[in-house]
């Protein structure tokens, strides 16, 4: 219980060196650190009782030692924290999640839709509703699969391409504090070295730039689980997105009342700009709360045709 070198503070001082290491931004360093100190440090699970030989936290740090790193081992990074952030999605209480419409979705809806709209190792894929990071760690997968074939004889090249669809091809936009905080611990885990996570208001602020530098986000990809409470349903988020988004696919989930009637003029004004091609229909249980949703398949920059046929999936 040394002051300055308990166990918390060990650990953040590890987190704290291995941030630098991955060249974050110094304003993200110091906001992640914030974060964490008060769960490593200044908490309970930092102190030991007099009749306790060891902290809390170094029980769990040696559980996760012995049980977990050696499946990471032999698994891979990638697949298996995806798998354990998707267990720990279905027991998250969100700060304030059914006031602000907060649903985190499967981790097999991610992967679909991140195939639907044909993410590559050269897409640039963007969520203005991010969550806990689901649809860019569903397209980082596809991306890294991608790269490792197509330069499966220079590992050189291959190795310099992952590190770019890392830390330059993935963009969220996320707006309550806490979820963000989870979005970018989330990413960083699954290596995305700079974290370009936006903490704004996609709606009203966001300009559709990087998180810290002032470049265009050449985005071609779009992926979405909007808020449902929103304007027009949320259709309004996958409007501002698009006319930012010149080019590419946009795949979004939305309540089934959006293309029934009840966002009448933003779909029209969508339909003008970019082609719907395909509307699949989901499983009314997909969310914890009961809502009947489907997925809808854009091309971005393609007028929609009133002759065009969609592919309708049930």
């Amino acid at each position: 219980m040394e002051e300055g070198n308990t166990d918390g503070e060990k650990i953040v001082t590890k987190i704290r060196n291995f941030l630098k290491v991955r060249s974050l931004p110094e304003k993200k360093q110091r906001q992640i650190l914030n974060v964490l100190r008060s769960n490593f440090v200044d908490n309970n699970l930092n102190q030991k009782a007099a009749n306790e030989t060891q902290t809390a936290i170094k029980t769990i740090y040696q559980e996760i030692y012995d049980k977990l790193i050696p499946i990471y081992d032999v698994t891979g990074i990638n697949d298996f924290t995806g798998k354990l952030f998707n267990v720990m999605n279905a027991w998250v209480d969100v700060p304030d999640g059914g006031a602000n419409d907060v649903v985190l979705t499967p981790r097999y809806i991610t992967n679909f839709m991140a195939q639907l709209t044909q993410v590559s190792q050269d897409s640039y894929v963007w969520d203005w509703a991010l969550g806990s990071g689901g649809f860019l760690i569903s397209s980082m997968n596809l991306m890294i699969q991608d790269a490792q074939l197509q330069h499966a004889n220079d590992l050189t090249k291959q190795h310099e391409k992952i590190e770019h669809i890392k830390t330059k091809q993935l963009l969220g936009v996320e707006l309550l504090p806490n979820v963000y905080m989870l979005a970018v611990l989330n990413m960083i885990l699954m290596g995305d070295g700079s974290s370009n996570i936006v903490n704004d208001n996609s709606l009203t602020h966001y300009t559709g730039k990087y998180a810290y530098n002032e470049e265009p986000f050449p985005a071609d990809v779009f992926l979405l689980n909007p808020p449902y409470s929103a304007e027009e349903n949320g259709m309004i988020f996958v409007d501002k997105a698009f006319q930012k988004q010149s080019k590419g696919f946009g795949a979004v989930i939305v309540q089934d009342s959006a293309g029934s009637g009840r966002a009448l003029d933003i779909n029209k004004r969508i339909l003008k700009h970019n082609r719907l091609k395909a509307s699949i229909k989901m499983p009314s249980d997909l969310f914890k709360a009961s809502v009947q949703t489907s997925i809808y398949l854009f091309e971005v920059g393609k007028p929609h045709n009133g002759d065009d046929r969609q592919c309708i999936l049930y």
